[in-house]
């Protein structure tokens, strides 16, 4: 009985190793550092061609938050930084939000429900 119990440990151990290296040795696609895009048209751009991930008015908050991360996982794959969180707007309302930041010191920032109206934030230069 001890050793099974020690053979599934060893088993486990190494399934773990396995899977933390291959983790270690991911690329984050077009670039070894995330960078901030390079101007408005280019993240509208992007945006379009990741458009697939834009969700509904009618869709959950749940699935709103899982686009949004997918999303954010894309960009890093291609090489930029994006941030996506939950905003409370009050009496129960909800938003999943994305940001972006430009070269050139400006924020925009555009719901995940639509991908066309991009807003811009500041600029934090």
């Amino acid at each position: 009985m001890k050793n099974r119990f020690l053979v599934g440990v060893l088993l486990a151990t190494s399934l773990i190793v396995v899977s933390l290296s291959g983790c270690a040795s991911a690329s984050t696609g077009n670039s070894d550092t995330p960078s901030y895009f390079t101007s408005s048209s280019q993240l509208s751009s992007w945006l379009q061609d990741n458009k697939d991930l834009q969700t509904t008015e009618f869709s959950s908050l749940t699935e709103d938050y899982i686009k949004a991360r997918e999303l954010q996982r894309r960009a890093l794959d291609d090489g930029y930084i994006m941030n996506a969180y939950i905003e409370y707007e009050g009496v129960e309302t909800y938003w999943v939000v994305c940001e972006a930041y430009l070269a050139t010191g400006d924020v925009f920032y555009w719901s995940i429900v639509d991908f066309s109206e991009i807003h811009w934030y500041g600029n934090w230069d």
